[in-house]
């Protein structure tokens, strides 16, 4: 019931028509528009700084500290979706990686100085 609905939604709304039926009374983002949406994406991104630790050599020993809540999260990685249950969180990643490691996640880590990075990796002293 519930697909059908939105399958008949999506076809009143001409999703389905070839080529799309634009709205005509749409006439695109305004400029205070796209300025927010500049910024949402830029505050979205993830960005890695690598200053020579990277890549991790796979024979790692010791102790990675992953901090975010991003590092255990399935949905960073596009969304709730079925397709999405058998990938690897960047966490599960690195624990598969470095077995040789202690892996310890940190979620609610918040840094002092925001720097954009909403997961990081940091090899510590044993």
């Amino acid at each position: 019931a519930a697909v059908s609905r939105i399958l008949t939604a999506m076809f009143a709304s001409g999703l389905f028509d070839n080529p799309a039926t634009p709205d005509p009374d749409w006439s695109g983002p305004s400029a205070a528009s796209q300025r927010e949406l500049a910024e949402l994406a830029a505050r979205c991104a993830v960005l890695l700084r690598n200053d020579g630790f990277l890549p991790l050599d796979p024979t790692l020993t010791g102790r990675v500290a992953v901090f975010g809540p991003a590092a255990a999260d399935r949905t960073i990685a596009g969304g709730p979706t079925r397709a999405l249950e058998n990938r690897d969180t960047v966490l599960e990643g690195i624990v598969a990686a470095f077995s040789g490691c202690r892996c310890a996640l940190h979620p609610r880590y918040r840094p002092a100085v925001h720097d954009g990075h909403p997961a990081r990796v940091r090899r510590l002293p044993p």
